[in-house]
């Protein structure tokens, strides 16, 4: 679990490799705050975290997951499963549109109302998704499903922030891409630290030992990041590349492990010169043609062009007759 305004890790855990990532987003609910905006993947995607977010008066955005969480039209307090498949398809084929809908999420004894958008996407992007799919079944042995196909198709969304907030797709969109980060992030553990490779075989305590070594060097790599990227913003409303700044300790990680030698006050004067030099040196350039979505959520350029279509509530009822 990664704060996107810190760009420090709340959470960092091991756990058995069988255990599922819906079993893990059950345990967030002591984190919750009031106005928190979690942001999941939709293999976080789980009914009793949402409701245990609501209850806290925080807010949540997911992409959704068919195959684990229900969506239900509701009349005269009576719910109604809605299929979402066959919904789709019989929405209005044009590209680019985004049908919204309010109703709700949950099982048989929880339902949260939410807003849920379906996004057609462009083609290109439609068949680049069906190519990863086809590359991963083959992978495994097997052919991908018609349904898992046809969701190739759209984007879908579910969020519980309510219309008054005035939060449109184009926000929620930004919002979400903005949990990028933590792929970021953990691709950096890897591809530099290492985090995800290991010399030792047999021992399995020597193996968790080197894990949470390199599990305390990650957090002291983000709490320097996160002070950079505070004070660079704060002073010239620039960004700090989190990449580089990984790049750049690793680099001189050698000197920090002599300045631990030598002691405290060493370590503390080597930090703050570290990070003063992450600031100057490893800041994330501007690109004109290809913004990052913190630019385009500030200047509100995300989603431009897209048809916005709101889907009546008793054409939704027909839908799921």
């Amino acid at each position: 679990m990664l704060d996107y305004k810190t760009g420090l890790p709340e959470v960092m855990e091991l756990k058995e490799e069988r255990e599922p990532d819906q079993s893990y987003a059950k345990r967030i609910k002591d984190r919750v705050g009031k106005n928190d905006l979690f942001i999941f993947d939709q293999g976080y995607a789980v009914t009793p975290t949402f409701k245990e977010i609501e209850q806290q008066g925080g807010y949540f955005i997911s992409k959704l997951n068919i195959w684990s969480v229900n969506l239900y039209t509701e009349s005269e307090g009576k719910y109604k499963r809605i299929d979402v498949l066959k919904m789709l398809n019989k929405l209005d084929e044009g590209i680019e549109k985004v049908t919204q809908i309010e109703c709700y999420v949950g099982n048989k004894d929880t339902k949260i109302k939410v807003r849920f958008f379906a996004h057609r996407v462009r083609q290109s992007i439609a068949d680049q998704r069906r190519r990863r799919l086809y590359k991963k079944a083959r992978r495994e042995g097997r052919k991908p499903s018609k349904a898992a196909l046809q969701l190739c198709n759209w984007n879908l969304i579910i969020s519980n922030i309510e219309k008054k907030k005035r939060i449109s797709y184009s926000h929620i969109v930004g919002f979400y891409k903005i949990r990028w980060n933590i792929e970021i992030f953990f691709k950096q553990l890897k591809s530099i630290l290492n985090i995800n490779k290991t010399a030792t075989k047999t021992n399995g305590y020597r193996f968790t030992t080197e894990i949470i070594g390199k599990f305390i060097l990650a957090i002291f790599i983000s709490y320097c990041y996160s002070i950079a990227r505070k004070n660079s913003w704060d002073e010239s409303g620039i960004e700090i590349s989190i990449e580089k700044t990984v790049k750049y300790f690793k680099r001189h990680v050698w000197e920090l492990i002599e300045k631990i030698k030598r002691g405290l006050k060493h370590v503390i004067k080597f930090i703050k010169g570290l990070i003063r030099k992450i600031i100057h040196r490893c800041q994330k350039y501007r690109q004109r043609s290809r913004q990052n979505s913190l630019d385009m959520l500030i200047e509100g350029r995300i989603c431009k062009g897209v048809e916005y279509v709101k889907l009546p509530r008793t054409k939704l009822i027909k839908f799921v007759s």
